[in-house]
């Protein structure tokens, strides 16, 4: 099936119902434009299997950029999807505003980590090599770190911005990238609509080899300064007091125990254990009730509370 037969199928479709014209709009920018070329033969390839509800799907609006960032549920490709394009397309829009704000000749900079969702690790990869072709200087954390630990990093190498590989606590479908200010915090007005609005208008997403970036230093991984700099900033937060708990913490398959249970030896809580049914770091969340990591959802912890 060639491209110009897609076109024709998939307005066939439209008008038979299997397809809302929202979806079709979307779908025909994604196949004629050349910004999308990269993905024109999976799209020509579910048309012809005329694979109407999963297009429809991925193409029924162009997911948001919010104050916090994009996030939504992964496919190969889409403007309603989390993929290649979606993610690149909210690194460049980010690197094309801080450059616009910064004072002329600075080298700008960038932190970036990650967690245990699928994906989550390329999806970092993608970022800094495009912040480093925007010109940007990247600390990369290199193993699976928390938001916070992102949050310190931005602030303890005086970056620009940050971005953290993340969403929350979405289904295991989903991932999202959060956009954090130089201030460790998320981007707050004016800046926030500011950098949706290049997002949205991203043409030309440019972009560099992540291992050509690590061997040329253009990408650091700072992993082991960040954490000692890190625990030693929590332990400022330490009181005096008796450190006699029984502490059990679930990461609920997440990265939590990777920041909480070194703290904790630390401050001298020496009888803290990760719940070992949640201990082990997956995107799947395997042993989470409804595979959902959210804490605000009691049942999660039956389980551990159960006598």
């Amino acid at each position: 099936m060639t491209v110009d037969e897609a076109l024709v199928a998939a307005k066939a479709a439209c008008e038979a119902g299997k397809l809302t014209e929202a979806a079709l709009g979307n779908l025909e920018a994604w196949l004629s434009e050349q910004r999308y070329a990269d993905y024109r033969d999976s799209i020509v390839e579910h048309i012809r299997q005329k694979k109407w509800q999963k297009l429809d799907d991925v193409f029924w609006t162009i997911i948001p950029f919010g104050t916090g960032g994009r996030r939504g549920r992964m496919y190969e490709f889409g403007s309603n999807a989390i993929n290649e394009r979606t993610i690149g397309e909210s690194a460049q829009g980010l690197a094309s505003y801080v450059l616009e704000q910064a004072e002329h000749g600075k080298q700008l900079s960038c932190a970036i980590a990650y967690d245990t969702r699928h994906r989550s690790r390329e999806f970092a990869e993608l970022c800094a090599g495009i912040m480093v072709a925007n010109g940007f200087q990247v600390y990369f954390l290199d193993e699976y770190r928390a938001t916070p630990q992102l949050s310190y990093a931005v602030r303890l190498k005086g970056c620009d911005c940050g971005i953290m590989v993340t969403a929350s606590h979405n289904p295991p479908s989903d991932n999202a990238v959060k956009v954090y200010w130089s201030t460790g915090g998320q981007v707050l007005p004016p800046h926030d609509k500011a950098i949706i609005e290049r997002v949205m208008n991203t043409d030309e997403i440019k972009r560099e080899n992540f291992q050509a970036c690590l061997d040329n230093g253009k990408v650091e991984i700072c992993t082991e300064e960040v954490d000692s700099a890190f625990l030693a900033e929590v332990k400022h937060f330490s009181f005096e007091g008796p450190r006699d708990a029984r502490i059990i913490f679930s990461p609920l398959h997440g990265v939590g125990a990777f920041a909480v249970m070194p703290a904790l030896a630390q401050a001298g809580f020496n009888d803290a254990e990760v719940y070992g049914q949640h201990e082990e770091p997956s995107g799947d969340f395997p042993n989470v009730p409804g595979h959902v990591s959210n804490p605000e959802n009691k049942v999660v912890f039956d389980a551990i509370i159960e006598p």
